[in-house]
């Protein structure tokens, strides 16, 4: 499996721009502990219509999933074929610290003829790719670096996360120390939302 590109200009494609598909969702949901084999759907919806819809099942080896079989078709925008896809995407595990583990996907991309096999959570199919696979193969990038670096950006979105991030941290903070680093994250973020809205004036 090939991570097929087209060129970018000005920036990168994003997550966001991309179907993802997250193994955890699946972890939580129990679907790695039973049902193995038996198909499930999954839609992704745009102004509520669906635009995209793939069929997916846990494969297993005894008790043990190993593989997430995945079945869906893509039309070509330029020729209208419709084309079927059905492939594996191997599981691997990991110990956590408190006991149980946790799931990962093996991301079944190869490029530039090396395959990949970074272990990851979430797997993405942009609007030009044909295999689900990890976001570094496809080079995308997140909105907020995006972002990064613009006024909009520096002056409100990012110290608005800032109080967000502080204010959780404090209704969870039980030492002075914690409760100081949030008060001080705090305090950082008002001055650069200050400082944001004396620039605009």
């Amino acid at each position: 499996m090939s991570a097929s590109g087209r060129g970018v200009i000005f920036k990168k494609d994003t997550v966001n721009d991309a179907h993802s598909f997250d193994i955890l969702l699946l972890q939580n949901q129990g679907m790695l502990k039973h049902s193995f084999g038996t198909p499930w759907t999954c839609t992704w919806s745009r102004c509520e219509q669906v635009v995209a819809r793939i069929t997916y099942s846990v494969e297993a080896v005894g008790s043990r999933p190993h593989a997430i079989r995945f079945q869906y078709a893509i039309t070509d925008r330029e020729t209208g074929q419709k084309q079927d896809y059905d492939y594996l995407v191997q599981l691997s595990a990991t110990a956590c610290n408190f006991g149980g583990e946790r799931w990962w996907f093996i991301c079944p991309l190869t490029v530039g003829g090396r395959p990949c096999r970074r272990r990851c959570r979430i797997l993405y199919l942009p609007w030009n790719g044909r295999y689900f696979g990890c976001r570094e193969c496809y080079g995308l990038s997140y909105d907020s670096r995006q972002m990064s670096g613009s006024k909009g950006y520096e002056g409100f979105l990012r110290p608005y996360k800032m109080m967000q991030q502080a204010e959780a941290q404090l209704e969870k903070a039980h030492s002075a120390k914690a409760k100081e680093k949030a008060y001080e994250k705090l305090i950082k973020a008002g001055q650069l939302f200050h400082a944001f809205n004396l620039s605009t004036r």
